[in-house]
């Protein structure tokens, strides 16, 4: 009797299990057709590349450059990094539906992640150089030239 009790047990389980996984793998099923629909398939691994520069930028000015000069890390700098993802993400969300809805316009979200991009670049490179390590100038202006360009 123990041994069927224990059985149910695991069936149920198992059960519980299998539930929970289908329903994780519809939600980031459903998570990524929005992803797909705001960015659209061609942006989203360049949107992927701009949230690891974004990373990348936390890294170096949120957590080495405090640890350098012996100033605490403070958690609002990784309030702001998520409140600019979010802000990226709408803004990158918004060129690409308008490029979708007004006719010959397919530069504009290309455009918009170049300069977020080129903006996260020229961060990365200032808290580069703040860690002691030796940007070349010429490059440092040359990236914010194009920045501005864009």
């Amino acid at each position: 009797m123990e041994y069927v009790h224990l059985l149910k047990i695991h069936l149920i389980s198992l059960f519980e299990s299998a539930c929970v996984l289908c329903w994780g793998k519809f939600a980031l099923s459903m998570i990524s057709t929005v992803v797909v629909f705001l960015l659209g398939v061609e942006n989203s691994m360049l949107f992927a590349a701009l949230v690891t520069l974004i990373t990348f930028d936390l890294i170096t000015g949120g957590l080495m450059v405090p640890f350098k000069i012996g100033t605490p890390i403070e958690s609002v700098k990784i309030l702001k990094t998520v409140s600019k993802l979010v802000a990226y993400s709408l803004f990158i969300s918004a060129a690409h539906l308008t490029e979708n809805i007004v006719p010959g316009t397919t530069f504009i979200d290309i455009t918009a992640l170049s300069y977020l991009a080129l903006t996260e670049f020229v961060s990365i490179m200032e808290n580069l150089g703040t860690l002691g390590y030796s940007m070349p100038q010429k490059l440092l202006n040359r990236v914010k030239e194009l920045k501005n360009e864009r």
